[in-house]
């Protein structure tokens, strides 16, 4: 079995890589039908100054690390439903946690758009997560 900070590793990595690429996605999409602001947000976040983007991609990463690291845990669920399953826990943390701590409203106000944006946008990532971590394997050069 691969060692537990690999699979970590592996797993912030497809994080990432998914946030640029499905998460970021999505937000653009949704920007073009007219219910978001434009991806990509680079305005300063509290307390150290990091651009909005740059913060979002490293959570990405480390709920990758948190997937790459369960993941063998979770038996023969295929990696693209595990993915879509971080994405759906990572939601449900936000909107219940960090939303608060932000001095958002719980939950984002359970208002449809105020649910539905971010379970479209994290399904995205997590859907990207479970694609791309197959591709964070070290291969062997001859």
């Amino acid at each position: 079995m691969e060692p537990s900070f690999d699979r970590a590793l592996r797993g912030f990595a497809a994080g990432v890589v998914s946030f640029f690429l499905f998460h970021q996605g999505m937000w653009e999409l949704l920007h073009v039908v007219g219910v978001m602001p434009p991806a990509f947000p680079m305005g300063a976040t509290a307390p150290l100054g990091v651009p909005q983007s740059y913060s979002l991609a490293f959570w990405a990463g480390i709920w990758g690390a948190l997937f790459g690291w369960v993941r063998p845990r979770l038996g023969g669920l295929p990696l693209v439903a595990g993915g879509f399953l971080c994405g759906m826990a990572a939601t449900v943390f936000a909107l219940f946690v960090v939303f608060p701590i932000k001095g958002l409203p719980l939950g984002n106000g359970f208002t449809f758009w105020g649910i539905l944006i971010p379970v479209l946008i994290n399904g995205a990532w997590g859907i990207g997560l479970g694609l791309l971590l197959p591709y964070t394997r070290r291969t062997a050069t001859g």
